[in-house]
């Protein structure tokens, strides 16, 4: 019974009351600086790529402080060849500064590709 004397209970309570003061402190600071940090509340939105070239769409880009890297090719018959065909954020999204925007573009024509000669062959073998 020692330990709960009237002076150790308000030594404790002190200690109790200044670490806490401190850790509202140390955490108002951090979340303050990581708000700032992360620019927190400012956004740039993506702008519409699709159907420009890539050449074409870097000053759109530039203008809005955004990376543009082109991560795939595919083909479509139905568009223009070497324009974008998507894009990753999509339009109007919202985003951070200085955010790749990743595009996949047409390519300008199909893949070609070696087939085999199948003709009187067994399955196994194919």
């Amino acid at each position: 019974m020692g330990f709960f004397k009237k002076g150790h209970i308000i030594v404790l309570l002190i200690n109790i009351a200044v670490a806490s003061i401190v850790l509202f402190v140390i955490g108002y600071i951090v979340l303050n600086r990581l708000e700032k940090y992360t620019n927190h509340g400012y956004y740039i939105t993506v702008p519409e790529l699709r159907g420009l070239t890539p050449d074409e769409a870097k000053p759109f880009a530039k203008e809005k402080n955004l990376q543009i890297l082109v991560i795939d090719s595919i083909y479509d018959n139905n568009a223009k060849p070497g324009t974008i065909v998507e894009q990753f954020p999509s339009p109007n999204a919202h985003v951070k500064n200085n955010r790749a925007i990743q595009l996949t573009i047409n390519a300008n024509a199909p893949e070609k590709i070696i087939f085999p000669n199948l003709r009187n062959v067994a399955f196994r073998q194919s």
